[in-house]
């Protein structure tokens, strides 16, 4: 699984959690519709100034951690410090990320909750309302400010419900859930504390900046971006419904020889990645699967190539997902 990918996926399904209920009223107080209110939030996510913490629950496990977000110059810096157990330190400069300490790849970093990009428009609204239901809700507190409640419930038993509490005045996610059609908590993420910054300082900008130059200097060795693939080998012949390609990608393995293709799809909310490892001289014979949270991983060899599907859907349809790919054969 390629990290930068990962993080990508979870920004990303962070994202569209916020912004996906469609009309539903906030009540007599308020004339904006749920989707106006929420679209909001995906702007003021990126461009406000804040800084809190906040703790990811999953698998019984918890991690408390540390953010920092600025916006300055149409672009988007922010920093996540573990505050618990070993130091990690992820860093994002407006796309590019930087690692410290190998956090992620021990998977044990948290993504911020509000690190939504992209925009959504009236048709994939009305995609989303196809596979789930929207409801709005009470007011509550969390982190002593005002929240509204907000649910998605799939229509299907193929994906997670997810469920949202976002803050009245700023718009910004305060807590987000995901869970599984019998209602199990799979993932939290919940702000203990949210401070809006009306003023950056000049040293946390820098900090931010500089740190990420560190970046990719192993991963760019080991991956290399292949211009030459004009059409993939591999097809994904069943996806649930509502899922369309979101990114494609194929980079040469400069150590060790090979490709690794990657597929990402979306129904505008979940998300799953298809990735093959190819040109394997010794590849897995015996499937294999992991559950992180709301995070399935299913493996298994075709021929000599690894293919692994990653998604945060139910096992059961990252199983499915993963018997339906096919191998395209090349055109001479």
């Amino acid at each position: 699984m390629s990290l930068n990918s990962g993080i990508s996926r979870m920004r990303t399904l962070m994202l569209v959690l916020a912004v996906s209920a469609l009309t539903a009223p906030m009540g007599d107080a308020a004339q904006e519709t749920a989707s106006d209110l929420l679209m909001g939030m995906s702007h003021a996510s990126r461009q406000l100034n804040y800084e809190g913490v906040f703790v990811y629950r999953r698998d019984g496990l918890s991690d408390t951690i540390r953010l920092e977000h600025i916006f300055k110059a149409e672009k988007e810096k922010e920093r996540l410090v573990s505050m618990s157990g070993p130091e990690r330190e992820l860093i994002r400069d407006d796309g590019l990320v930087a690692f410290r300490d190998g956090a992620l790849a021990e998977g044990k970093f948290a993504p911020a909750p509000q690190a939504f990009k992209g925009e959504f428009t009236a048709a994939t609204l009305s995609t989303l309302s196809q596979n789930y239901d929207f409801t709005l809700g009470d007011i509550e507190r969390v982190a002593g400010r005002v929240a509204r409640f907000l649910s998605m419930t799939p229509k299907y038993a193929d994906r997670y419900a997810h469920r949202l509490w976002l803050d009245v005045e700023t718009r910004l996610p305060l807590k987000s859930e995901i869970a599984s059609v019998d209602g199990d908590i799979l993932e939290q993420v919940e702000f203990a504390q949210l401070n809006i910054l009306e003023e950056v300082e000049e040293d946390m900008i820098a900090a931010l900046t500089s740190a990420v130059s560190v970046r990719n200097e192993n991963a760019d060795a080991m991956l290399e971006t292949d211009n030459q693939v004009s059409e993939p080998a591999w097809n994904v012949a069943w996806l649930p419904p509502g899922f369309e390609m979101a990114e494609q990608k194929s980079t040469r393995i400069a150590r060790g020889g090979g490709h690794l293709t990657s597929f990402m799809y979306s129904d505008g909310l979940a998300m799953v990645s298809v990735y093959v490892k190819s040109s394997l001289e010794h590849a897995d014979t015996e499937p294999s699967y992991a559950v992180r949270g709301a995070v399935n991983v299913y493996s298994r060899a075709i021929d000599e190539n690894e293919v692994t599907v990653v998604g945060d859907l139910p096992m059961a349809t990252v199983q499915r997902i993963s018997a339906a790919i096919r191998q395209v054969p090349r055109q001479d």
